[in-house]
């Protein structure tokens, strides 16, 4: 943890573009297409597949940058809730 800390400090600093997806205890069972997704959230759990589809949406929305995000299971679809941070 403290190698990830570590390598999450330098990119914050640096002039790229990232964002960082820090996702709760991952599952190993279906994903349901709905998360929580913020800067402060309370910890919990999230299926892998939800994961996943958040990174795609991630990708999809160049607006969303240089912001840490929390990942859990939630109860707003993976899209809206990205485009939220998105300021959309």
């Amino acid at each position: 943890m403290r190698v990830k800390k570590m390598a999450d400090v330098e990119l914050a600093q640096s002039e790229l573009d990232w964002v960082i997806l820090r996702p709760g205890a991952l599952q190993d069972k279906t994903g349901t297409g709905y998360v929580r997704a913020g800067l402060a959230i309370p910890y919990g759990n999230v299926p892998r597949d939800d994961v996943a589809a958040t990174l795609a949406e991630l990708i999809e929305q160049p607006a969303v940058s240089r912001v840490i995000i929390e990942l859990t299971s939630g109860d707003a679809p993976v899209r809206e809730a990205i485009q939220k941070l998105a300021g959309r």
